[in-house]
């Protein structure tokens, strides 16, 4: 392994005014541990733009920051890769649930990368157009090419990682798309390569500056990886801390805005004040301030809208630290992380303003309001008989009663207000996401289509727990049930009704032209002449000392072996109807499956993260002997199958394929959907390919491990087993006590 390296960074960043609706920033961020555990885990880099009308730019980048920090260092025994796509899956998570609140203008305005470099190795993420460039000598690699996570899914913002060593002289730039309308790439490459961090933000600083010092939101972070002796050695580690860029200022027009801006902020709360005091009264009982109040109004909003001011703040954050013993070459250097009394930062300051804004004077704003406001209140009042006595009381009581009421009602109607915006939000979300499905049906990108529905149906789900705009929610819905099946390539309504039990049964099996059905519970077998289609019992509510939980056919011997919930194997005779215990040496091991190849039956333990293959013996079995050389991760295993090689399946369908104990090159590809509900799997020597199945769908998946499609039934709602035919091309299956068959 190389010698751990250091990174050298500086930054810029044009950071718009703070305003009471800031619609668009633009980040740097970076963190560079002083703990020794974070240290070891590795630092933080990144830049953010992101744009939103409603307010909450600044917010939503503060917060994907905080996540991506907090959850990264939760826990710094976790393996880097495995931290960094936990707080990117949290990140998505944070924007999907605030979509869902209706918080969608910032969906397709968010450009970012966000980075770790945890001992040599880079790992990087990529949303909507930021991107990220190494420069190795004179080459250069675009690493966020086609990293772009979904633009319109906010749960799938962040959802690919690039990964990379680093080495010794490499440089990095990270940045905003809004950069490159300034320079070019081959200027960028130039200015970093070139120079040093902090000499390339300088230089690229004053590109970015535009004329008259205005600049839009745009961040860069730029990265350089040294070896820590050449970090010592630097002699720009010593450079003046600080550098200025020069601004021409008007001191008056400073003050003007100071005195402007409280200003208008007191205009604002006199006019707030009349409007509440005019709502109270009679319709005609203050026309003097509701004439005043509507003209302050508009000379306060004219006031006020004025352009924002920006400025490019650049910093860079080299740290070093050493620890020399009388005048020697002594570096104490502690996982790579320099230390030193002595930490110096780089920052250059750009503030100019974009329009300077014309002072009004005083005297042009009118406030004789005041005055026929007091008049008219002091008048209204000499007028006004107040009722003495027990009336006064009662007046007294109404009146609060009114204000109450009318506290409530506009309270109400506020709440009614942001309803409705939030359900209108959320349906045109919904529309965005029908849409763009449709896109990528036509563009053959099933799973990313399978995932937009997904996602507007649970947004429009929510909508239909208010009572605002059900009906469109209703027709929108029907809209993407229609393109639904051509998303997830479902072949619908093919299956064709085969037989249905007189009884209740769990799963079926074949064997020599007959189908056999079990009840799990009961332990009845039932037999089916596929000729016939004559029913017969074969045993009936056995003692079996507990209920079935799984079964197998072993077919060269027309036996039916079942495994109990105590831990017991049983043997059915399907000819005659016998049943025998099975015994072995010591006892059986605990299972979820059972399944078997040749005369040999398998169990499948995933607490003991093993599978037992019993040999079988005159006495019954023999002892269980381990199928894995060594343990594996079983613990999310439900069901296996064997072919010749073993399959395991979790509920999420990752399948694994083991031949002999040891685990093949093997993985499902063009899935159309992500499922979380498999119920099991199923292979035979005398089948091509595998099957998986869940209560409603079956997925056919060839021998590579391509998807090859999937069936569905309108009448099929719990799916409990299947078996395949090869030869006749079929499928039969089970779900609530029928027989089902697919032709493919």
């Amino acid at each position: 392994m190389g010698k751990k390296l250091v990174s050298r960074t500086a930054k810029v960043l044009s950071e718009t005014k703070k305003t009471k609706d800031k619609e668009a920033v633009a980040v740097a961020y970076e963190h560079i541990p002083r703990n020794p555990e974070e240290q070891q885990h590795g630092s933080i880099y990144a830049v953010i733009e992101i744009e939103d009308k409603s307010g909450h730019a600044e917010e939503i980048a503060e917060k994907i920051i905080d996540i991506l920090h907090d959850t990264y260092y939760d826990d710094t025994t976790k393996d880097a890769l495995a931290a960094f796509e936990e707080s990117l899956a949290k990140i998505n998570d944070e924007l999907a649930d605030r979509s869902s609140e209706g918080q969608i203008n910032w969906i397709g305005k968010l450009n970012s990368v966000l980075a770790i470099l945890s001992g040599n190795t880079f790992h990087v993420t990529q949303a909507g157009k930021a991107e990220a460039y190494l420069y190795r000598g004179e080459h250069t690699m675009h690493i966020t090419e086609d990293l772009s996570g979904d633009s319109i899914n906010p749960q799938r913002t962040f959802i690919n990682i690039a990964s990379g060593e680093l080495a010794e002289k490499d440089k990095i730039a990270l940045l905003t798309p809004g950069v490159f309308y300034k320079i070019s790439k081959h200027e960028l490459k130039n200015f970093v390569i070139e120079n040093s961090p902090i000499m390339a933000i300088e230089s690229i600083s004053k590109l970015l500056s535009g004329e008259n010092g205005t600049v839009k939101p745009n961040a860069i972070l730029v990265m350089e990886l040294l070896s820590p002796e050449s970090f010592i050695a630097d002699e720009e580690a010593e450079e003046k801390s600080e550098v200025w860029v020069k601004e021409d200022k008007n001191i008056g027009e400073e003050i003007g805005k100071g005195v402007a801006g409280g200003t208008a902020k007191a205009i604002g709360y006199l006019g707030a004040f009349f409007a509440a005091a005019s709502s109270f009264a009679k319709t005609k009982a203050l026309p003097g301030i509701k004439k005043t109040y509507i003209f302050m109004k508009k000379k306060a909003k004219d006031f006020l809208n004025k352009d924002k001011e920006e400025s490019i703040i650049l910093s860079s954050e080299e740290k070093i630290s050493t620890k020399v013993q009388d005048l020697g070459s002594e570096v104490d250097i502690d996982d790579g992380i320099l230390e030193t009394p002595i930490e110096k930062e780089k920052e250059i300051r750009i503030k100019e303003t974009r329009k300077k804004p014309k002072l009004l004077s005083l005297e042009r704003f009118d406030f004789s309001f005041l005055e026929r406001a007091k008049d008219n209140l002091t008048g209204r009042a000499k007028r006004l008989r107040i009722p003495g006595g027990k009336l006064s009381y009662l007046y007294l009581i109404g009146a609060i009663a009114i204000l109450i009421g009318l506290f409530t009602y506009l309270g109400y109607s506020n709440t009614i207000k942001k309803d409705r915006t939030a359900a209108e939000n959320k349906i045109n979300q919904a529309t965005e996401l029908y849409n763009e499905a449709v896109s990528n049906i036509t563009s053959g990108q099933y799973a990313l289509a399978s995932s937009n529905i997904d996602s507007a149906k649970s947004i429009l789900e929510s909508v239909l727990n208010t009572k605002y705009f059900t009906n469109e929610a209703n027709d929108l819905i029907t809209k993407i049930n229609s393109i639904e099946d051509e998303a997830q390539r479902v072949t619908r309504n093919t299956a064709s009704l085969y037989y249905e039990f007189n009884n209740d049964i769990t799963n079926i099996f074949s064997a020599d032209g007959i189908i056999y059905g079990v009840n799990f519970t009961s332990g009845s077998v039932y037999s089916i002449d596929s000729e016939s289609g004559t029913e017969s019992k074969i045993v009936e509510n056995p003692d079996l000392g507990g209920e079935i939980s799984a079964a197998t056919l072993i077919e060269s011997r027309n036996i039916l072996a079942v495994y109990t919930t105590n831990k017991e194997v049983f043997e059915f005779n399907l000819e005659n109807g016998e049943i025998s215990k099975q015994n072995v040496p010591g006892s059986w091991e605990d299972a979820v499956a059972l399944d078997s190849f040749g005369t040999n039956i398998y169990l499948l333990s995933p607490n003991d993260e093993q599978i037992y293959k019993h040999f079988k013996i005159a006495s019954g079995y023999g002892v269980g002997q381990d199928y894995f050389p060594d343990t594996n991760q079983l613990n999310q295993v439900i069901d296996m199958a064997i072919d010749g090689s073993i399959y395991l399946t979790d509920k999420n369908a990752n399948v694994s394929k083991f031949t002999s104990g040891n685990k093949d090159d093997f993985s499902l590809s063009g899935l159309p959907k992500e499922y979380t509900d498999i119920k099991g799997i199923y292979a035979h020597p005398e089948v091509s390919g595998l099957y998986l199945f869940n209560n409603e769908l079956i997925i056919k998946i060839a021998d590579s491990g391509n998807f090859v499609a999937q069936y569905a039934n309108d009448d099929v709602s719990s799916i409990g087993n299947l078996f395949v035919f090869e030869e006749e091309r079929t499928i039969i299956f089970n779900s609530n006590n029928k027989i089902f068959s697919i032709k493919y």
